[in-house]
């Protein structure tokens, strides 16, 4: 992957203004560029296909919903607090005063909105953001899933070992007119 932002925000309007006509099919380990670029992703762990859509099919049959982050400065409070106004919700992550909640993909988001608006005073929340799984958060869940028990006591700690040479998307950026 380019390291320059820029450099590679031209890349990909290059893929993307000569797609028309062709399938380009793109081998990466980054899901946002498969976002970005595909009409249909293709997801391997382990060097077989694991899924296979478009990215809100994706989204939508792999994800678990939405993820909640916030800042607050009365983490406790919001910890016991967050389950009760959405039920099903459930801790993913704390740390000094951050918390990332899932949240399940039934939830309503207005009335989601409306809650953390004017319960924030009260819970101490100071910002928060709501969004949709991320493909990215999707291609770790497959790897964790699919994953041998012994590869991945063999791979450790070591982050790397998840973007190995079997894991990643294949992707395809399809246009219609083909």
């Amino acid at each position: 992957m380019l390291a320059d932002a820029k450099a590679r925000r031209n890349l990909w309007d290059l893929i993307d203004a000569n797609k028309d006509g062709r399938v380009t099919f793109l081998i990466t380990h980054s899901m946002e560029e498969a976002d970005a670029l595909s009409s249909r992703i293709g997801i391997m762990v382990g060097g077989s296909l694991r899924a296979l859509g478009t990215p809100q099919e994706l989204k939508s049959s792999h994800g678990s919903g939405y993820v909640l982050q916030l800042r607050t400065s009365e983490p406790i409070l919001t910890k016991e607090a967050l389950p009760r106004l959405f039920p099903g919700a459930r801790l993913l992550e704390e740390n000094y005063g951050s918390q990332r909640f899932a949240l399940p993909l039934d939830t309503r988001l207005g009335p989601a909105f409306r809650l953390l608006d004017e319960g924030a005073a009260a819970l101490g929340i100071e910002t928060y953001a709501l969004q949709q799984v991320t493909l990215e958060q999707i291609l770790l869940d497959l790897i964790k899933r699919y994953t041998p028990e012994e590869e991945k006591e063999k791979a450790g700690e070591e982050a790397s070992d998840a973007y190995g040479p079997l894991n990643g998307a294949v992707v395809s950026a399809e246009s219609t007119n083909v």
